[in-house]
């Protein structure tokens, strides 16, 4: 092939620019570090360009046509040369294209050309993104090689051996201890322990680095830099350029350089450990040595997480020999999910079978723990800070979640278009149609012996693509090339000038300003079926959830005994109230008459016996004394029972006493009220509902047959259609709550139905609260709520909305930031 026909095919004009004549001639750069690097897919060989510090990998194929462009030949030369020398199949539109890529990637010397990134001096900082920000310090080359021959021990098998030994039996040490450092962990929440635990994190991050670096000299790279790294701005970390790694010819040499910052670490965490157990609780030293415990801890467990771009990603991206293993996974990842949507692969970005699984099961886990693991995270501070300052903190919540997932979410909608888009320009363009990008793809099996991605697809990403770390190499067979979207609309000013409209739209726009906040309902009245006499339970008439109306029977209670007691009780009344009759009418005449004979009769007997006794007085003394005692005796008995019937005849011949006849009325008031009362207890054993409204006892015919004492609650009743609603209201929105305002309620319960009512009550203290996750001061509102469907229950939580005056919708983006500087600071 001619240099007229390449020329011609690629439609080169006789007045071409000086940079494109001069690249027709490609010489490879003198100064390039170029270096053989065994992977698990054979011998590459790795290119460090020095201005740039950017790296990259070629296979044999292509590394044998770099060495072909010493500046002596034109491409169509160049082109006879790869076919003889390499015996490989190029057609001119590719190798054009890859000179062209090489060129642009600056490892080609090119005398014309001015290189922006050649000529850019280096920045002392650099912001990757609102989440990074990048610092150069200084250089530690000199410095690492003057110690790395002084710590060559770092790197013996002793010393590996007894740092593993270190760190067991400090594990053990902490496991034994664990209550006293939970305690004391307890106390780094204060102002002091948060500044001891931050500078610590700073010391023991920066010699995390330095173990970093000190491994890359150990193996012969260079480190030119080591920084200051700011995540969010806020939390401090160090970095060292280690990118020398990838020249080294063995993995293992790359996977000491990476792991060395751990092992580094877990050598200080196993000395601070011991440190924080042999000293004294308050002194100094023992709080130093918690610090750097804790923050060393912590920052292992981070690094060995190998979805977070730390010690334990770059160790499982070297060990898979797949630089850039995230942005790779989440390209290839995003666009494979949008194809599954539709159900359409093809076209998908080459990648070998391999390459493929490890895509996609990495893509998968980054995105799970993205969402679960860290967006968890930041919607708990964005919850926290919307809480405290209002809905104007969900746009920054807003944007780091899209800086998170948006190349996520536009990878799975190109990956839902993707089919489509190919076959629209497939119908474009027909198949015989030249061009850049066509050509290109016919290098992909001619350069890599068969792989599935060719020189092209290389430079394209060392130019084009990257997740952060822009010193990892790429690699020739099997990076995912995601295929180029609709051309970028230029927007920006149209978003700028529709946010603006916004703004100035939400000055004038009015709403109803609603307070919100937890409530629990309560019911409006309640009664409990109290029994005012005890005994067993016969017979339940109602079931939980049975309505009742005033009046209804629910129950009854044995009267067996109470029944027999008031029998009892009303004959002895019957008696009592005769015998009144009896002392209110006094004694009749012919008892008197009677009484008065008796008298008579026991006269003559005194009369008798006195005689009897006088005569045996007068007898010989034959006479025994037994019978003149007995005489005796008899003579003054009689006498006796004459004086107990004169009485008896005094009393009668007297009438009635009125005492008498007053203790007979008092017994018989307490028979009255004894049997009154029986009648009321009886009446009691039949239990009556006293309010309308529903049985809200669990399985009340349970009762039966269980005894119930005296005021004990047997059944509960609450009215139904209305509740009260205890709602929970921050302090700080007291002010704009008044009797009488409207409140709609959703429960948890029924989530699309809406109550209604109004303010009825504002609690005239404060208490402390739990409103959510927070504990903070809070006011309870009482507002009645109707439930029209009867629906509702006793106990349901949900969210009450208070409606309170209008405001303009600016006012209320910025209501809750502007009260808190009002507070702070007294404007």
């Amino acid at each position: 092939m001619t240099a007229a026909m390449y020329q011609t095919d690629v439609g080169v004009a006789p007045d071409i620019d000086p940079v494109r004549a001069a690249i027709t001639t490609p010489r490879l750069r003198s100064d390039l570090i170029i270096a053989k690097t065994i992977t698990a897919a054979g011998l590459r060989y790795t290119i460090k360009v020095p201005d740039t510090e950017k790296f990259f990998q070629l296979g044999e194929d292509e590394y044998r046509i770099l060495c072909l462009m010493d500046g002596t030949r034109s491409l169509s030369q160049l082109l006879v040369a790869v076919d003889k020398e390499c015996g490989l199949d190029v057609d001119a539109r590719t190798l054009w294209t890859f000179v062209k890529l090489l060129n642009k990637a600056c490892c080609l010397v090119v005398p014309a050309q001015v290189n922006p990134d050649t000529t850019k001096s280096r920045k002392h900082y650099k912001v990757k993104s609102v989440l990074y920000l990048d610092k150069h310090v200084f250089n530690p080359d000199r410095l690492l090689s003057y110690l790395e021959p002084r710590l060559r021990f770092f790197y013996t098998t002793g010393f590996l051996l007894f740092t593993a030994l270190a760190f067991v039996v400090s594990l053990g040490l902490i496991y034994s201890s664990v209550e006293q450092l939970t305690l004391e962990i307890k106390s780094l929440g204060t102002v002091s322990g948060f500044v001891s635990l931050y500078v610590a994190a700073a010391v023991v991050t920066a010699l995390h680095e330095f173990g970093h670096g000190l491994t890359c000299k150990h193996f012969g790279g260079k480190v030119p830099s080591m920084g200051l790294l700011l995540i969010l701005l806020t939390f401090p970390c160090f970095y060292t350029d280690v990118s020398d790694a990838w020249l080294f010819e063995k993995k293992k040499q790359r996977i000491w350089v990476t792991s060395a910052g751990i092992i580094f670490e877990s050598v200080i965490w196993s000395f601070a450990t011991a440190l924080w157990l042999l000293t004294a609780v308050d002194s100094m030293i023992h709080q130093l040595a918690l610090g750097v415990m804790v923050s060393s801890g912590a920052g292992m467990v981070f690094s060995l997480n190998p979805l977070l771009k730390f010690d334990g990603y770059y160790l499982i991206s070297d060990y898979l020999e797949i630089p850039n293993l995230r942005s790779k996974s989440m390209a290839y990842f995003s666009i494979w999910l949008g194809a599954l949507f539709t159900g359409r692969f093809e076209g998908l970005p080459a990648a070998s079978v391999r390459e493929r699984r490890i895509f996609v099961l990495y893509g998968f886990a980054v995105l799970v723990f993205t969402l679960f693991i860290l967006g968890g995270v930041i919607l708990l501070l964005s919850s926290t800070a919307i809480n405290a300052f209002g809905p104007v903190f969900l746009l920054p919540a807003v944007y780091i979640f899209w800086l998170l997932l948006g190349s996520t979410i536009k990878g799975v909608w190109a990956g839902m278009n993707l089919a489509s888009e190919q076959q629209k320009e497939r119908d474009k363009r027909p198949d015989e149609a030249v061009g850049e990008t066509h050509a290109t793809a016919n290098i992909v099996p001619k350069l890599d012996n068969g792989n599935t991605a060719g020189a092209k697809a290389d430079l394209k990403q060392l130019i084009n693509t990257g997740d952060g770390n822009s010193n990892a190499p790429i690699q020739t067979g099997g990076a995912p090339n995601a295929p180029a979207g609709p051309p970028k609309r230029h927007t920006g000013k149209l978003f700028l000038l529709l946010f603006a409209a916004l703004i100035i739209a939400s000055y004038f726009l009015e709403t109803d300003l609603e307070i919100a906040g937890q409530a629990q309902l309560k019911p409006v009245a309640a009664q409990s079926i109290e029994p005012s006499i005890h005994g067993l339970i016969r017979e339940v008439y109602v079931q939980e959830g049975s309505v009742v109306r005033e009046g209804d029977t629910l129950l009854r209670i044995d009267d067996e005994a109470l029944q027999s007691e008031l029998k009892s009780s009303e004959a002895s009344l019957l008696s009592a109230r005769k015998e009144l009759i009896l002392l209110e009418n006094g004694t009749r005449p012919e008892v008197i008459a009677t009484k008065r004979a008796e008298l008579a009769i026991l006269h003559a007997d005194v009369v008798y016996h006195k005689d009897a006794y006088q005569r045996l007085g007068l007898l010989p003394d034959s006479v025994t004394k037994i019978r003149l005692l007995e005489a005796k005796h008899a003579w003054e008995s009689s006498m006796k029972r004459v004086s107990v019937v004169n009485s008896e005849l005094a009393l009668l011949e007297a009438g009635t006493a009125i005492e008498e006849i007053e203790a007979k009325r008092a017994n018989i008031l307490s028979l009255e009220v004894l049997r009154e009362r029986l009648l009321q207890d009886i009446a009691n054993t039949t239990l009556l509902s006293p309010i309308s409204g529903v049985v809200v006892t669990k399985e009340p015919e349970r009762l039966i047959g269980k005894y119930t004492a005296r005021g004990s609650a047997v059944l509960d009743i609450e009215h139904v259609g209305e509740f009260k609603a205890k709602v929970l209201v921050k302090e700080r929105d007291v002010a704009e709550i008044k009797v009488g305002q409207p409140v709609r309620l959703k429960v948890y319960g029924y989530p699309s139905k809406e109550f209604y009512g109004e303010v009825r009550h504002i609690s005239s203290t404060v208490e402390i609260e739990t409103i959510g996750s927070l504990t903070t001061p809070a006011i309870t509102v009482e507002a009645s709520i109707d439930d029209p469907e009867h629906v509702l229950k006793t106990g349901m939580n949900g969210i009450a909305r208070i409606k309170s005056e209008r405001k303009t919708y600016f006012d209320l983006a910025l209501r809750k930031l502007v009260h808190w500087f009002k507070i702070e600071f007294w404007l």
